[in-house]
């Protein structure tokens, strides 16, 4: 890891300049207080007597942090106000640093930065450079780790790989008995646990942190091409219910207490799942394969680190569709569908939203002019179903048909954007060429 020179010597001049702000003051020490032991409970400890390590707490003021403290028994040092605002500046700056950001997360830089800040202070003596402080503990941190995240509501047959991601249920191999360690017990409660889940798993180099927070991006980015594949895109009525776990926004699973008020202990409760289980079959697989889910397992293969405007916004509008689709609530999934479109298809924020949609998506997504006309009219009359819910909350009729064929649209629209995106890197490019194609024309 090579942090450039003139980088390193601001780090290390700023984090000077904080440490001689850092505020200390005394600790009274803990008087100790009369403890009245309950009767009947021996098990109630009195250590108002013993002695509290170091510990670091924050103060808030509503939601914003304003100071952080570090307390001994005998001080407490405390970054305050602006110098605490000027700490945080500090750590954004690091974290920041492209050398940095992609292998390490921002809390590890934080605690990594003022444990350095408390030790020399305490010390009255820095322990060498910050910079090499900060390349020299963050170099044994930076591992290769393979994250699992637990997907609920899945069922698969076999392993599915879509991008950088694997979903499979666990490897027998994962944990195995050490007779060093006398571990068969924990083996065995450890696969009881989790042999029947299925998980998404990826393989990342980095900061554990950061290793779980670029993993659950690649994990979620091959869920969600699965969503956007599944039988809801041509039966929007079709719930889906299946997530990595961490990300499920509802309870799949019910419990209702019915009591009989005229006589007592009549009970009854009702436990049920709302969702079925997904089922991955060869029949499913095949439906996901229709619509193209080699296509969009490519486009995540080809994307590489430094990802071109073009690509982040088509992410962004998978991403945006898997939401959609899981919304329950057609009226707000209409919504979030536009949304999706004018991200897409909006050139800047002075033009006007549905002469944008019309004009881009049909010459984009069709070819033949009935189908053109056709499409201008369904945006037109759809716009007006998702105006009138996001400008009156009023939840307008519309035809299921006519919401089955916009998400058909706004998914053909982003595989068409993608062979494009082998070309163009912005968007703008490919409306500008649009715009000259009709101007051309006449």
């Amino acid at each position: 890891m090579n942090i450039p020179s003139r980088r390193q010597d601001y780090l290390d001049k700023e984090i000077y300049e904080i440490i001689s702000l850092v505020e200390i003051s005394d600790i009274s020490p803990i008087k100790k207080v009369d403890f009245v032991h309950f009767d009947k409970d021996e098990n109630i400890l009195d250590l108002s007597d013993k002695v509290i390590g170091p510990f670091i707490s924050y103060e808030m003021l509503g939601s914003e942090i304003i100071s952080i403290r570090h307390k001994t028994d005998k001080h407490k040092r405390e970054l305050k106000n602006e110098t605490y605002k000027r700490y945080e500046k500090f750590i954004d700056t690091i974290y920041k640093s492209p050398e940095i950001h992609c292998l390490v997360s921002r809390k590890f830089i934080f605690d990594l930065a003022f444990e350095y800040l408390i030790k020399s202070h305490s010390e009255n003596r820095t322990e060498g450079n910050f910079s090499d402080y900060l390349i020299d503990n963050i170099k044994p941190e930076i591992k290769d780790y393979k994250i699992y995240f637990s997907v609920e509501n899945l069922e698969i047959f076999k392993p599915l790989r879509i991008g950088k991601v694997e979903i499979s249920q666990l490897e027998s191999n994962l944990f195995i008995e050490d007779s060093d360690r006398q571990n068969a017990e924990s083996v065995s409660l450890f696969y009881k646990k989790y042999q029947r889940k299925i998980f998404a798993s990826c393989t990342i180099r980095a900061e554990k942190e950061k290793a779980i927070e670029l993993a659950l991006k690649e994990c979620s980015l091959s869920i969600d091409i699965i969503k956007i594949c599944s039988d809801t895109i041509h039966e929007p009525k079709t719930k889906i219910s299946f997530d990595i776990d961490s990300r499920l926004s509802e309870s799949f699973s019910a419990e209702t207490i019915i009591s009989n008020i005229k006589k007592q202990n009549d009970l009854n409760i009702i436990s049920r799942r709302i969702p079925n289980y997904h089922q991955l079959t060869e029949e499913y697989l095949n439906r996901l394969s229709i619509r193209n889910l080699d296509f969009f397992n490519g486009f995540l293969m080809r994307l590489e680190d430094e990802k071109t405007e073009l690509q982040n916004l088509l992410i962004n509008a998978i991403q945006r569709l898997a939401k959609a689709l899981t919304t329950t609530n057609l009226n707000q999934r209409i919504v979030e569908l536009f949304t999706i479109m004018e991200s897409l298809l909006v050139p800047n924020s002075q033009a006007n939203i549905l002469d944008s949609l019309t004009r881009y998506c049909s010459k984009i997504v069709y070819s033949k002019r009935e189908e053109r006309v056709n499409i201008i009219k369904l945006i037109k009359k759809m716009y007006d179903v998702r105006s009138s819910f996001v400008h009156h909350a009023l939840e307008a009729d519309f035809e299921i048909d006519d919401l089955r064929n916009i998400q058909i649209t706004i998914h053909t629209l982003i595989g068409k954007l993608i062979e494009k995106s082998n070309k163009y890197t912005q968007k703008s490019e490919i409306l500008k060429e649009i715009d000259d194609a009709i101007l051309d024309a006449y």
